[in-house]
């Protein structure tokens, strides 16, 4: 449990914007590998995911159905609200997160990819996967773009930063 390939460098980012021993949700946290190295960092942290493995800190159903964890100062989301059922979604971690808790979604906007983008994976990418953009548009066509999981999210919160990259 420590695939960091998803979320590099985006524990240090939460890290440093929360307090000690804050109280921290991983939505669609996968193996869990966020989730321990939070919790190495000090903070009490849990995740959330129906393909979770069997770990304490770990609760194997969708965010939309989980009851009875309380409330977070916290709440992350790692690639994972690009697939979700966004009004669904949005309402969980509402009701998740304490009044002025933060949450804080790193996921990709796939209708950005672009030539460059192809190139660069062309170079990088060891698989038989195409990394053409029709290749891309094909095979990430049915799930939510940037805008669309932006425009969600700002119907429940209020964005304080708001950051692209490649």
């Amino acid at each position: 449990m420590a695939d960091s390939r998803w979320w590099k460098d985006f524990d240090a980012a939460v890290a440093a914007a929360l307090p000690a021993a804050s109280r921290v949700l991983d939505v669609g946290c996968g193996d869990g590998g966020l989730v321990n190295r939070l919790g190495e960092l000090g903070f009490d942290a849990l995740g959330v995911d129906p393909a979770a493995p069997v770990h304490p800190r770990l609760i194997r159903e969708p965010v939309e159905h989980v009851r009875g964890i309380g409330a977070f100062d916290a709440v992350v989301a790692v690639m994972a609200l690009h697939h979700a059922q966004l009004d669904a979604i949005t309402s969980a971690l509402a009701r998740l997160l304490r009044p002025h808790g933060r949450l804080f979604v790193y996921d990709f906007n796939w209708d950005a990819y672009d030539d460059r983008a192809g190139d660069w994976l062309a170079e990088h990418d060891s698989s038989d996967a195409d990394n053409s953009v029709a290749g891309w548009q094909r095979e990430h066509g049915g799930l939510h773009t940037g805008a669309t999981i932006n425009e969600a999210l700002d119907v429940c919160f209020k964005p304080l930063l708001k950051w692209v990259g490649p």
